[in-house]
């Protein structure tokens, strides 16, 4: 997942990169005072450090070295399909899905033209169904235009759209390729992908 926050540059000639390590750097966004301003401090000889800091509390943490994976090469232009529905629903679907299909399995997402049906199962059989609405558009020939069924891990696709507040846009090349996730909000600057489950 990818989002744009807007910040003001202590230097705006310098453009910096840092790979910050996720569980440290969430763990303090939990405790920031809430609505307020985060400094973010980045070592002037890049020796690995970066510090954090909100006026009452403070983090140094380690850097991690490499370069992030180049994920702005499967951001798609034009997409052949997509469906609109709203995030916090199939979210919660996805969850209740989760609880009853086998460990490590995905969950089901069967798209027709109005809804989308999320679906657990085990030993090949039903064991939860649950229908949403949707509004499907096919832009391609090449994607059935009555819809489609795709598997994907439902902690995945959850955790995807929890950074959408509304309506989602859930957009494919084919439904065997990632699926991006966006908000319908125009002014949001967020974006997902996550990969669909192999089915054997």
């Amino acid at each position: 997942a990818t989002e744009a926050i807007e910040w003001t540059a202590g230097n705006p000639m310098e453009q910096r990169k840092a790979n910050i390590p996720a569980r440290e750097l969430a763990a303090f966004a939990g405790k920031v005072a809430k609505n307020g301003k985060v400094s973010i401090y980045l070592d002037d000889n890049r020796a690995g450090f970066a510090g954090f800091s909100d006026g009452e509390r403070s983090i140094i943490i380690h850097t991690v070295e490499g370069d992030y994976v180049r994920w702005e090469s499967l951001v798609m232009q034009d997409s052949a399909a997509s469906a609109m529905v709203e995030a916090p629903q199939l979210a919660a679907a996805l969850k209740r899905a989760a609880g009853q299909t086998e460990r490590n399995h995905g969950v089901f997402l069967q798209f027709t033209p109005d809804s989308v049906t999320v679906q657990a199962r085990r030993d090949g059989n039903v064991s939860y169904s649950e229908t949403l609405p949707c509004a499907l558009e096919v832009k391609d020939d090449g994607m059935a235009a009555d819809g489609w069924t795709v598997s994907y891990n439902p902690a995945y696709l959850g955790s995807m759209l929890a950074g959408v507040d509304g309506l989602a846009i859930l957009s494919w090349a084919t439904p065997n390729k990632p699926v991006h996730v966006r908000s319908a909000d125009d002014s949001a600057r967020y974006l997902a992908l996550v990969m669909p489950c192999k089915v054997g």
